[in-house]
């Protein structure tokens, strides 16, 4: 079994939050940015606003959902698409996520919402390691089953105590 963890975040201003999509089922996640694939068959087509004209997924393997695809199609018109644009265009299929605690616990303790921050054990498959800055040896995984729910930093620290003797 390949376990992973992720950091769920609470949706911040016009940012979507991942918490409310994990407990929807969504197991995605975004580069929050466009697919610059994508502009370039958009200009090649001449603003071709069919789907089928596309490619879901970009040189680097990394798979964008047809949902990223329609937000494209309906901004690409846009000079400067505002942030939760930008997040919905860049959501790719897969989780960012880290194959390890102490790595996860690390990239929680970065940016807003500390005390907010949910911590999550699942099953997965690595597709590919990220590459974008940030990412800090995060790789793009495919979710298969849960192993703990969302929980806060203190109960997660708990739970890795139980289960690393």
């Amino acid at each position: 079994m390949n376990v992973f963890f992720r950091v769920l975040t609470p949706t911040c201003g016009d940012m979507p939050g991942n918490i409310d999509r994990w407990d929807q089922g969504k197991h995605t996640s975004s580069h929050s940015r466009e697919p610059w694939h994508w502009r370039g068959q958009w200009q090649q087509s001449h603003q071709s606003t069919n789907p089928d004209d596309y490619e879901l997924t970009s040189n680097d393997g990394c798979r964008y959902t047809k949902e990223a695809l329609a937000t494209f199609l309906n901004c690409a018109h846009l000079s400067q698409p505002n942030k939760e644009q930008l997040f919905r265009m860049g959501e790719f299929e897969g989780l960012a996520a880290f194959d390890s605690a102490e790595e996860v616990l690390k990239y929680g303790d970065i940016g807003p919402f500390k005390e907010r921050k949910l911590y999550v054990a699942f099953e997965g498959v690595k597709l590919a390691p990220l590459k974008e800055e940030g990412s800090d040896g995060a790789s793009r995984v495919t979710f298969i089953r849960e192993i703990i729910p969302p929980m806060d930093k203190n109960a997660f620290l708990h739970w890795l105590h139980r289960n690393t003797k």
